[in-house]
């Protein structure tokens, strides 16, 4: 609907999975492409240098306990003493910089401007909160992760997902995304525990407090 006005402002490169209708303009490149999104993704992490690459990316995904866990993270890595960001549902924050959240995991582009202007301060850590709904909509799918966390899959947003089967196959495109040599850090606990680990090629550890094959127990609960 906006092209014309676009390119009358200055664009000169229109990217579009329909073009037809717009390719008669002399001012502007037209490129077709099949998806769009997907496009998006990897030119908005070229253009800021594939930052993800060079900082440590912690991923956490789940219905629950997303955020508790990405403070709890951040908390540990500052104790430990490391510079760390991050990226959730209450805000996006790093050094003295606190950006309050519009979404749970933002866009592609402003993901990896703020993952670059992490590493320009020099941080060695950023945790993010990954939501079924950028998964599905390939906001982090340049992103590279150097661990994934799942908490649980419950029935929640199936005003968005058509079934629990397409939310948690949106959930676990960030564990097969992930490289050989990252960690799946997983809660056996929960029934889709085992489908995940056997379709990430990622190392897993897993934790839980029923599931007594689990890594890591919590025993003796108060």
């Amino acid at each position: 609907r906006f092209i014309y006005d676009a390119i009358n402002k200055g664009a000169r490169i229109i990217i579009s999975d329909s073009i037809e209708s717009f390719s008669q303009s002399k001012k502007a490149v037209f490129i077709k492409v099949k998806d769009c999104r997907e496009i998006l993704s990897e030119i908005a992490a070229n253009f800021y240098g594939r930052p993800s690459e060079k900082i440590k990316v912690i991923g956490i995904t789940g219905t629950n306990g997303k955020t508790t866990i990405s403070y709890l993270l951040e908390n540990i890595l500052q104790k430990a003493g490391f510079d760390v960001g991050v990226i959730g549902t209450i805000s996006y924050r790093f050094k003295n910089r606190l950006i309050p959240a519009i979404n749970t995991t933002p866009g592609p582009l402003e993901i990896q401007s703020l993952l670059n202007s992490m590493l320009k301060e020099k941080l060695k850590y950023a945790v993010m909160e990954v939501s079924s709904h950028s998964l599905d909509q390939k906001r982090v799918l340049h992103v590279n992760f150097q661990s994934a966390i799942f908490t649980n899959l419950t029935a929640e947003h199936l005003d968005y997902h058509p079934n629990l089967e397409n939310y948690f196959q949106a959930k676990a495109k960030l564990f097969k995304n992930l490289n050989k040599s990252a960690c799946a850090i997983v809660n056996l606990d929960d029934k889709y525990a085992k489908e995940l680990i056997k379709v990430t090629p990622a190392n897993v550890l897993t934790y839980g407090i029923i599931h007594k094959d689990a890594d890591v127990r919590a025993e003796e609960l108060c």
